[in-house]
């Protein structure tokens, strides 16, 4: 039944869909689910309301939970979060589509988005014009103008008008693409057509000039920006910090307080141009010219400065900074005091970045990845091996499982001990990897094959087959690495013999290409692991050797005495939440020690694996008496 507090669970439940958070989302999804399912629902008007409108209360709480999804840009939980509505017999509308198109177009996947757009007509949805405007956002966030444009003849052979929004999305597609004359036919058009621009289609206009390296285009476009807000003088002097125009900065900021009041973001804005332009005397001086003023520093101002300071190398300073935030109790993150951290990295100053990280354990800050990498990037920059491999070990001791090490640290360990031609240490961080659960990718490998010397070549040849292997294509600058360690011709007869066209082969690996080939190689494994742990096959045999006996006698001898084999149903389930569950439920499970002794077994090869009763799936019956999983994220 709903209670008084329905509808401000429904506005809650919106407000964190709009803002694409969806954990809170869930959570509040669940309770509303609950009450909006049938036979749960009492009128909303009275003791007439049709069963019809119960229907609409149920989509519009599941379409809102989609929300989430979408502006998240989550398509692949919006995909099975569409087959669980389907499930629970809820029907469809143009909004749902909507939403769904929504969350592909935000990861710039048209072809999906258009995909949605297909099923939508199969279930005789007629697609409007804000479906196209979602299929035109996904070409602008690939940068594909080609794509947009030809959806703008599609849309219109169709005979649909276009809005705001659509030409908002057009207007970034060629934004994206650097064509800064589509831009302005786009925009002529828009204007033809009565659209008055708005925040949103200067701030693209302007990136556009940005984007394609044209400062006078950009200042062209924010010129025209009539300066009816606040919001359109800090886009200009946003637009002048990031051209380093500080005169025009000043200028602009002068411009404003002749009709508005400046606000702490207006301070901040013009900070960000001293601090763009490495002028940190200037932004201290504007500092003190706003407090004199009585306009409070916020956190954003306080990050501003420390940054300023961390880039001019004055270390002392920033922290000063950072202390006065504290005294005027001001939210002081992690992100903030990694600033420091990475200050004094940068500089070679391990024994600051180590009294920094004490003084961070004294605080209510948690150090993340960040901190700790920082730390450690200080310590090899002053070339303390030892001392980083200490703080390796000592850090992620104390932080458990709150904090573990990523590609980045692996990264600087390995390619310490390969600039000094240690490869047995650089190749034992590799090996270490998979124990944090880290996949080594093509970037860590060739690290590795950078530390070998001419007399041990055929090791590095063994570690390159090892990679091609595990799924992980060289790049040149591998091949680069590889060559000045066996030669050109063997190269070229282990690329021959890999099957390796080097004509495909990327110049290096981007941070984006880096992750989607882990995230495959990733994949791929884990499937591998899902298929050797998680088979009945496999559960059988390892029952069969901790209780001496085949499960046939377990499951049939005896159904009195558990221990001696009563009823027992073993089944590898694929979950959704989940890489692999293994379910065992009956009578057997009245026996704690069969249950200890299986759980034993599946996490001797994987601490993952975790043991526990699910009742979200738990069925009712007198077979099922007890239900026990073990179930693992990675691979259980």
């Amino acid at each position: 039944m709903k209670g008084r507090g329905h509808g401000a669970k429904l506005k809650e439940l919106n407000a964190f869909a709009a803002q694409g958070a969806v954990a809170p989302a869930w959570e509040l999804f669940q309770l509303l689910k609950a009450a909006a399912s049938p036979g749960q629902l009492p009128p909303l008007g009275g003791a007439g309301e049709s069963e019809n409108e119960l229907r609409l209360e149920r989509r519009f709480v599941w379409n809102t939970m989609l929300k989430a999804y979408a502006n998240a840009g989550d398509e692949v939980n919006a995909r099975v979060f569409y087959k669980s509505m389907l499930s629970a017999q809820v029907v469809p509308n143009a909004k749902t589509y909507g939403k769904l198109m929504e969350a592909a177009a935000k990861r710039g996947e048209t072809p999906t988005a258009r995909a949605w757009m297909t099923q939508m007509e199969r279930d005789n949805i007629k697609p409007g014009i804000l479906h196209y405007s979602q299929l035109m956002a996904s070409a602008a966030h690939a940068a594909n103008l080609a794509e947009a444009e030809m959806l703008d003849e599609e849309v219109r052979s169709l005979g649909l008008v276009p809005t705001e929004t659509y030409y908002n999305s057009l207007l970034n597609a060629c934004a994206k693409a650097g064509d800064l004359a589509s831009c302005r036919r786009w925009y002529q058009e828009m204007l033809l057509r009565g659209f008055q621009p708005t925040s949103l289609t200067y701030s693209t206009l302007i990136s556009a000039g940005r984007w394609t390296g044209d400062a006078l285009s950009g200042l062209a476009w924010a010129r025209q920006w009539p300066r009816t807000s606040l919001e359109a003088y800090h886009a200009f002097m946003d637009l002048a910090a990031v051209h380093q125009d500080l005169h025009l900065a000043v200028r602009s900021f002068h411009e404003l307080t002749q009709v508005f009041m400046p606000s702490v973001t207006t301070y901040n804005t013009l900070l960000l141009a001293f601090a763009r332009g490495g002028d940190l005397r200037a932004a201290q001086q504007w500092l003190r010219r706003m407090v004199a003023l009585t306009e409070e520093p916020n956190e954003v101002t306080y990050r501003i400065l420390i940054q300023c300071c961390a880039q001019a190398g004055d270390l002392l300073s920033a922290a000063g900074y950072l202390e006065e935030m504290e005294a005027q109790h001001l939210t002081v993150d992690v992100t903030t005091r990694n600033i420091l951290a990475n200050a004094a990295a940068e500089a070679g100053d391990a024994a600051f970045a180590k009294e920094w990280l004490q003084s961070l354990r004294s605080t209510t800050t948690t150090p993340d990845a960040f901190s700790f990498n920082a730390v450690l990037k200080a310590q090899l920059a002053a070339g303390d091996l030892p001392g980083a491999e200490e703080h390796f070990h000592k850090f992620f001791a104390a932080a458990g499982r709150t904090v573990q090490p990523d590609l980045t640290t692996f990264g600087m360990l390995i390619n310490a001990y390969a600039e000094v031609k240690d490869h047995r240490q650089a190749l034992s961080w590799l090996r270490a990897m998979p124990r944090c659960r880290l996949s080594p990718t093509v970037v860590q490998y060739t690290q590795v094959l950078k530390s070998f010397t001419e007399e041990e070549k055929s090791t590095g040849e063994r570690l390159f087959r090892e990679m091609v292997e595990d799924a992980q294509l060289p790049t040149q600058v591998t091949l680069k690495v590889l060559r000045r360690l066996v030669g050109p011709l063997r190269t070229r007869r282990l690329l021959e013999d890999l099957d390796i066209d080097e004509s495909s082969l990327e110049p290096l690996v981007t941070a984006d290409a880096q992750k989607r080939r882990w995230a495959e190689s990733a994949l791929r494994r884990q499937e591998a692991q899902v298929r050797k742990r998680v088979s009945h096959l496999q559960v059988a045999l390892r029952l069969t050797r901790i209780w001496g006996h085949d499960v046939v006698r377990l499951e049939k001898a005896h159904p009195g005495n558990p221990s001696q084999g009563a009823n027992l149903l073993l089944m590898g389930i694929k979950d959704q939440n989940m890489v692999g569950k293994v379910y065992m439920c009956g009578q057997a499970l009245s026996d704690e020690g069969l249950v200890s002794s299986l759980n034993a077994a599946l996490t001797a090869t994987n601490d993952s694996v975790a043991l526990s009763r699910d009742e979200y799936d738990k069925r009712p019956g007198s077979d099922w008496i007890e239900r026990r999983g073990v179930g693992g994220r990675e691979g259980s």
